[in-house]
């Protein structure tokens, strides 16, 4: 009775560790916990989208009060605009004030595609052009130059980290 006894236990505690063991294999994998993740993971979620992105394209506005830079990328990859001309009519009436009328509004062949993106330039934005450092101020003086930008999305708008301006 004893042996027996003894079988059916050892029986029953095999039976168990293989339960354990396939509830284990099946189960979802363990997440990280949160205090142990590395601090730029935790950065990168606390501040919006968190990556460093780049972008060349060329100077369309500067805004230094408002510390605004639009950056234009132009070419065949970007999504085609359209030219839209408005047409008036003047006439000057016998009294001799002018009356304007509009004749039309009239769309023009496909333009050339332009995607305007807008960057938020703050005091610690390191601006560069042909190797010399240039403020927000100086580089509103640049229009038209091919530049690059680099930027962290976040969701309170895009930051520019870096700017270089090409010669």
């Amino acid at each position: 009775m004893i042996g027996r006894t003894r079988v059916s236990s050892v029986a029953l505690q095999m039976a168990a560790m293989s339960l354990v063991m396939s509830g284990l294999a099946t189960a979802a994998p363990r997440q990280p916990d949160a205090r142990a993740l590395p601090a730029t993971q935790e950065s990168d979620r606390s501040s919006g989208f968190g990556r460093v992105e780049s972008i060349t394209g060329t100077i369309s506005m500067v805004r230094p009060e408002e510390g605004l830079l639009v950056v234009a990328q132009r070419g065949p990859r970007q999504p085609a605009s359209t030219a839209i001309t408005v047409a008036e009519r003047v006439t000057k009436n016998p009294d001799g004030t002018i009356t304007k009328t509009d004749a039309g509004v009239q769309a023009v062949a496909p333009g050339p595609g332009e995607t305007d993106y807008h960057f938020r330039v703050t005091s610690s934005t390191l601006i560069h052009a042909n190797g010399q450092t240039v403020t927000l101020s100086g580089l509103a003086d640049m229009q038209d130059k091919q530049v690059t930008v680099h930027f962290i999305p976040q969701r309170n708008g895009n930051f520019a980290k870096g700017i270089e301006v090409s010669p």
